[in-house]
């Protein structure tokens, strides 16, 4: 018997067929194309929140990293150094603190000292500029608007290359006056009360990077997903002394629930998708089976009869799948967006700020309380700790009037005020202070780097 090419006929049958029933053929590409709709939007919308997410974590931390160990000995920094599963480690360590200058004897901001893994790598996607270099001489920093500002330094449109006089206070407790000189200006997320120092004022500044009071060793792993009995062997792992902790972030604690729950979501638009789509084909082939049994009559095969029915479904998916894309795509790319930016544009503010009308028990911390299962410590309000400059100036600005300067108010005003040294951490969203045995600072104590992380810590 002879091969006979039909294809060509089947593929005028498959147009007719479905131009002769336009409601069936449309009732089944909108199934289609609502199907395609649901999956795009649901592997888009959960791509672009994982991003945002990852990138609200950086702007809360003020840095991009997975994990922060306080205080670090030489034996656990040659486990890390050996551990396949960690990326870097930066490191940003508490040197002293400026307790005020001429201007403003209420100034509470941290020197901290930032290697070059956490300044150009782990610290560089909260920053969005930066002018001049990082500190190299020893009486050099590097600051933000907003530290000047708390510094009382608004009006006096200080510069790179410009000097100023402060009282400094050392990992030891004593109190001096320095001379720093600018050397850099940065913008960004994260704490700006801060100012960077140079590793030469670091070495003098009383503290050792072991101490759980300054060192921190911010890590970042090949790995982005960690679960809860992975956090545990690696802080057991570490061999932790009294007072030492590790902390994940939020990301990393939390990731693989957050996998899970977009998975089971997409997974259930799969199947609701798919169910929808073979029960409208079934009943389309259904209500055509009396067609089917009159093409067989006149001699068609059922192969090509199976030919016809597939042809019809690429026909009708492929519109219908095409129409899904675009419509996913406008609503993923353009109309949620201008969405968003529509209902966000009268709440959006400087990067580190906060609404005028924001209430001042939240924004000093006062109505945080510590819950059951978080990291353990004394959960205290920090002033100006972490929140942007501006926030509370003028809560500041009606005790400068009447003052003393520098040295003889600033030594007044910490004299006898001695309370049990320790270092800060936030978790949950909540500031905490734990206490650090032998070791005594006064009221405006060091400030730590501020940061948004997973309560997972570890100590004994």
């Amino acid at each position: 018997m002879l091969a006979n090419n039909n294809q060509g006929v089947i593929r005028r049958m498959a147009r007719r067929s479905l131009a002769s029933s336009r409601r069936r053929t449309v009732i089944m590409g909108l199934a289609v194309a609502l199907s395609a709709f649901m999956l795009f939007s649901v592997f888009t919308v959960g791509i672009t929140w994982f991003h945002m997410y990852h990138l609200q974590n950086i702007r809360l931390a003020g840095g991009d990293f997975d994990a922060v160990m306080y205080g670090m000995t030489e034996e656990q920094r040659e486990k890390c150094e050996e551990n396949p599963d960690i990326d870097r480690i930066g490191i940003a360590a508490v040197a002293g603190s400026v307790l005020s200058t001429d201007y403003d004897n209420t100034v509470n901001v941290g020197c901290i000292w930032a290697d070059d893994v956490y300044w150009n790598d782990i610290m560089a996607p909260a920053r969005t500029q930066v002018k001049g270099s990082y500190p190299q001489e020893e009486n050099e920093v590097m600051l933000t608007q907003g530290a000047l500002e708390t510094c009382g330094f608004e009006d006096m449109g200080l510069g790179i290359g410009d000097t100023f006089r402060a009282l400094w206070q050392d990992g030891q407790g004593n109190q001096m006056e320095r001379e720093f000189k600018i050397s850099g200006i940065w913008e960004g997320y994260g704490s700006q009360n801060e100012f960077y120092v140079s590793k030469a004022f670091y070495d003098q500044c009383g503290y050792q990077l072991s101490e759980v009071a300054s060192g921190r060793y911010f890590m970042t792993f090949h790995r982005n997903f960690w679960t809860q009995e992975e956090q545990t062997a690696f802080i057991d792992s570490m061999d932790l002394e009294k007072q030492q902790n590790i902390f994940f972030s939020v990301e990393v604690g939390y990731s693989i629930p957050i996998v899970l729950g977009l998975a089971g979501i997409a997974l259930v638009t799969c199947l609701c998708a798919c169910l929808l789509i073979y029960n409208i084909l079934y009943l389309s082939v259904a209500g055509n089976v009396r067609y089917y049994g009159l093409l067989q009559t006149i001699g068609m095969t059922g192969r090509q009869i199976r030919a016809l029915m597939g042809r019809q479904s690429v026909l009708v998916g492929g519109v219908g799948i095409a129409a899904g894309l675009l419509l996913g795509t406008g609503v993923s790319f353009f109309l949620i967006p201008s969405i968003v930016r529509f209902l966000g544009h009268r709440d959006q503010l400087p990067p580190g700020s906060l609404p005028p009308d924001y209430p001042p028990d939240r924004r000093y911390g006062l109505d945080r309380q510590p819950q059951a299962g978080e990291a353990g410590g004394l959960c205290l309000p920090h002033r100006g700790g972490g929140l942007p400059a501006g926030v509370w100036r003028e809560e500041r600005a009606k005790n400068r009037e009447g003052r003393p300067s520098v040295a003889a108010g600033a030594a007044a005003a910490h004299k006898g005020q001695t309370k049990v040294s320790g270092h800060h951490f936030i978790s949950g969203g909540r500031l905490f202070r734990v206490p650090v045995p032998g070791h005594h600072d006064t009221e405006s104590g060091p400030p730590d780097l501020r940061l948004q992380l997973h309560g997972s810590g570890h100590g004994d």
